[in-house]
């Protein structure tokens, strides 16, 4: 293979991994402004029970745990272990909650 070959298919490959990367960040933008909606709607239902259904449960479950500890300040770990006995955040939805806990100055490390 020619050097000029070497270099077209490392400089697609690049431009290649920096577009997924900025649709991965777009995906994440868009879940946390998703979670905003979320949160504002829970908080104007003030103490009223609310089911929150997903039907995959992994929005669902993310914003739920991101809800009771960003808005109502319950201790991350006790969250986690609810949110851990349904489903164990991957991909996308790691990083929204792991975005969210930092940019909420929250120091929890998701296991």
């Amino acid at each position: 293979m020619e050097i000029s070959e070497v270099r077209r298919r490392l400089r697609a490959a690049i431009e290649k991994a920096r577009r997924e990367s900025a649709e991965r960040r777009a995906r994440t933008d868009a879940a946390a402004r998703d979670y905003e909606t979320f949160a504002a709607l829970l908080n104007g239902l003030g103490t009223r029970k609310v089911l929150v259904h997903c039907q995959i449960n992994l929005r669902a479950s993310s914003f739920v745990f991101l809800y009771r500890v960003l808005a109502l300040g319950d201790a991350p770990r006790q969250a986690y272990e609810a949110l851990s006995s349904v489903w164990v955040p991957h991909g996308p939805w790691r990083r929204l909650i792991e975005t969210e806990l930092r940019d909420h100055h929250i120091d929890f490390e998701l296991l």
